[in-house]
Parts: structure tokens; C-alpha cells; sequence
């Protein structure tokens, strides 16, 4: 009895092992075939290439057209409740 106990032990143990093992060697693989992302310009530090890298994302925000109609929109909205409330 006990040798049985054992044994379904050891399987569960090595098939769990064999799926952790698998996992892992996915895992390495997805992070390994990701492109590394490297500054434009070699030798900077981290907070300076942090800033370049925002800058490129606010250009990007400033220069979305689909933005720039919802901020008009916005801006028409509040020009239009600040009449209304002048009104009364």
C-alpha cells in the first residue's frame, strides 16, 4: 500500500515538474524573441532616455487627430456651459 502511495506520488511529482520545466523554457523563449529596445542614441542614462522616449509619445498624442477633434469638442462644451451659467 504504501509503495503504491508512493509511486502516484513520485508520478504526480515528475509530470508536475515536467509542466513547471516546459513553462519556463516557453517563457524564455517569448522573452527572448521580443526585440530589445535601445536608446537612439547610445550612452544615454535611463531618466535621459525615459525623457526622449516621452517626448516621442507626446509628439505622437499632440499630432493624433482624433485627439485634437475630442479636445475641440471639449472646449466647445465648456464654452458653451460657461454661457449658459453667464446667462443666469
Amino acid at each position: 500500500m504504501v509503495a503504491i502511495v508512493v509511486g502516484i506520488a513520485y508520478y504526480l511529482y515528475t509530470g508536475v515538474q515536467r509542466s513547471v520545466d516546459e513553462i519556463n523554457a516557453n517563457e524564455a523563449k517569448r522573452v527572448a524573441s521580443q526585440p530589445e529596445e535601445r536608446p537612439a542614441t547610445p550612452g544615454l542614462s535611463r531618466s535621459e532616455y525615459d525623457r526622449q522616449r516621452s517626448g516621442h509619445y507626446g509628439d505622437a498624442v499632440k499630432n493624433s487627430s482624433s485627439l485634437k477633434a475630442h479636445e475641440q469638442r471639449t472646449r466647445e462644451t465648456e464654452k458653451t456651459i460657461q454661457q449658459i451659467s453667464n446667462s443666469r
